[in-house]
C-alpha cells in the first residue's frame, strides 16, 4: 500500500478511538447493559463493534445525502434569484390587504376595548372611533 494510504488509515483510526474514547455516550450504554444482562466479554465487544459499524456507516449515508441534496439544490439556482422578488412582492401584497382590512374595521367603528396596565392597577379602555376618552378602572 501507498504511504498516503497508510497515513490515511492511521489517521482515520486515529481520530476514531479518540471520538469514541471521549464520548462515554458511545460505550457507556455497552457496558452497563452488558453488567445488566451478564453478557460475556466476546458477546460485548461483538455488539459494540455491530452497533459502531451501523454508527458510521449512517453517518456516511446522512453524508451522502446531504451531498447530494445540495448538489440538487444548486440546479435550482434560478429560484434562489427569484426569491427576493418574491418575497417583497408577497410582502407588499400583504400589507395592502391589511391595510384594507384595517380601513373596514375603521369604518365600521365598532365599540372596541384597550388595556393598560400600570403598577398594580388595570385600565379599560372602551370606546368608538369617533370619541375621546377616560381611562376607567375595572
Amino acid at each position: 500500500m501507498d504511504s498516503t494510504v497508510w497515513a490515511l488509515l492511521v489517521s482515520a483510526v486515529s481520530i476514531s478511538f479518540i471520538h469514541t474514547a471521549s464520548g462515554p455516550d458511545h460505550y457507556l450504554p455497552f457496558i452497563v447493559i452488558s453488567k445488566s444482562k451478564k453478557w460475556s466479554g466476546m458477546k460485548t465487544a461483538i455488539l459494540t463493534v455491530v452497533c459502531g459499524f451501523g454508527h458510521v456507516f449512517s453517518s456516511l449515508i446522512l453524508g451522502f445525502i446531504g451531498v447530494f441534496l445540495g448538489w440538487q439544490l444548486n440546479k435550482i439556482s434560478w429560484f434562489q434569484d427569484m426569491r427576493g422578488n418574491f418575497s417583497g412582492w408577497a410582502l407588499l401584497i400583504f400589507g395592502g390587504v391589511y391595510l384594507v382590512y384595517g380601513l373596514i374595521q375603521a369604518i365600521r367603528n365598532k365599540p372596541h376595548k384597550h388595556f393598560d396596565v400600570m403598577g398594580d392597577d388595570v385600565y379599560v379602555y372602551e370606546h368608538n372611533h369617533s370619541e375621546i376618552v377616560m381611562p376607567q378602572k375595572e
